[in-house]
């Protein structure tokens, strides 16, 4: 692309994100399509290209990097912070004017985010709490802030922009990661009181997967220390468990590394969790937190083409098999819980057809526990997992009769769509 045109590209970003937010819209506003979204992607690609040869005012754009990372807007933030990935993978720069290179310039303006991570005191004025700026060095003022006083929105972008930092080959890799160690203590704690709160946060999966990446590196403290956190919070721990599901779903390169993963994450739970009675006082959460820690494919809420996602996810989904000691464990826990049944459902279905109709069966009968009141017309994935499986001609005699006691226990228990797979064999 010609010089000129970056030139051009360069002011008319620059415009843009300088031209004052629209603040009588909530932060939390989708708009994917303004200018100042769009800013927020290019600037930094064009700091990263900034060069010798391709002459760009690097110091304009640096000059405006922190009305990206500062932005009224969750959405500028976010995308900023991704975007910045390209800026990592540049080359270092130094200007000589004011000595910094593209990689200092862009953590500083990442830092300059958390500036109002910090929650005040109610304001009866405005309707809301203020948000009292908070100044570095995060390192050690990042740990004193209350955990009820922090701001999960504010921690994301730049949690999502010092990770990849961290893991580069830049200038400031050790710098970013010493902040990272910071922003996951934060992130964890925050996020476990936002769950208890029921506050909304649209941007847990970039968080969610920040810290897989970090395992899939070697460092899985950070994943164990999530779990840990949200051991006690079932809202928590459903959440996370449900954005690593729907991270593995739609991310065909990432899913291969799936058992590694998810083999972290059974384990810290599991030792921490106990037997789930803590769990089990949410009920509606704890439960949904149980079944989930079963790893199986789950759905965006924006998919417009769902059976053709989960045909995709379950072709190299992890083998039941692979995790059998660390489902055994969590089925000692996991006993008459509807919600548990129907993430064996969903996991079967990525399994080979022998196995759903031998062990896959086996499993549903432990975790039925001969209890059918306590899951009859409570599951949504049970009775048509079920369904699926029936054949007089493919399965053994044992299996059938495994399949009818399951069958005729539901249905003898109420279970209305029980009742009509026991007309299949009339």
């Amino acid at each position: 692309m010609p010089v000129d045109d970056l030139d051009w590209a360069t002011n008319i970003l620059i415009e843009a994100i300088t031209e004052p937010s629209r603040t009588e819209y909530v932060a939390s506003s989708f708009y994917q399509p303004a200018a100042d979204r769009s800013a927020a992607t290019g600037l930094p690609a064009l700091l990263a290209v900034a060069s010798n040869a391709i002459e760009l005012d690097s110091q304009a754009i640096i000059g405006v990097l922190d009305q990206c990372t500062t932005n009224h807007f969750d959405e500028v933030r976010i995308a900023f912070a991704h975007a910045a990935d390209q800026v990592w993978a540049a080359p270092c720069d130094a200007d000589q004017r004011s000595g910094l290179c593209r990689h200092e310039a862009t953590l500083t303006a990442v830092q300059a985010g958390l500036q109002d991570c910090r929650l005040g005191d109610w304001d009866p004025e405005t309707g809301a709490r203020a948000r009292p700026r908070l100044d570095g060095p995060y390192e050690q003022m990042l740990p004193e802030v209350e955990t009820e006083r922090l701001y999960l929105k504010s921690l994301i972008p730049p949690l999502v922009a010092a990770s990849a930092a961290s893991l580069s080959e830049s200038c400031v890799a050790d710098e970013a990661k010493r902040l990272v160690e910071v922003l996951l203590d934060a992130h964890a704690r925050a996020t476990d009181h936002w769950a208890r709160k029921g506050y909304e946060n649209r941007h847990s999966k970039d968080g969610a997967r920040v810290v897989v990446t970090l395992a899939l590196r070697s460092e899985t403290g950070p994943l164990k220390a999530h779990v840990q956190q949200f051991a006690t919070n079932g809202r928590a721990l459903y959440g996370f468990l449900h954005d690593l599901a729907v991270l593995f779903t739609y991310d065909d390169d990432l899913r291969p590394t799936l058992l590694s993963v998810w083999s972290v994450v059974m384990d810290a739970a599991l030792d921490t969790i106990g037997d789930g009675s803590e769990l089990r006082r949410e009920h509606h959460w704890g439960e949904n937190a149980l079944g989930a820690l079963l790893p199986a494919p789950e759905i965006d809420v924006s998919d417009v083409d769902i059976d053709a996602t989960l045909d995709r996810a379950r072709e190299d989904w992890l083998h039941p098999d692979t995790i059998a000691d660390l489902a055994v464990r969590w089925m000692r826990i996991a006993r008459k819980e509807p919600k548990a049944l129907d993430a064996l459902a969903k996991l079967g279905k990525c399994a080979p057809l022998e196995w759903q109709r031998d062990t896959g069966l086996t499993w549903a009968e432990q975790l039925a526990d001969g209890d059918f009141c306590a899951i009859a017309n409570k599951c949504w994935h049970l009775t048509d997992w079920l369904k699926n499986l029936h054949s007089r001609e493919a399965m053994l005699p044992d299996q059938i009769t495994r399949w009818r006691r399951l069958v005729d226990g539901l249905a003898a228990a109420g279970d209305r769509q029980a009742a009509s797979l026991q007309r299949i064999e009339e």
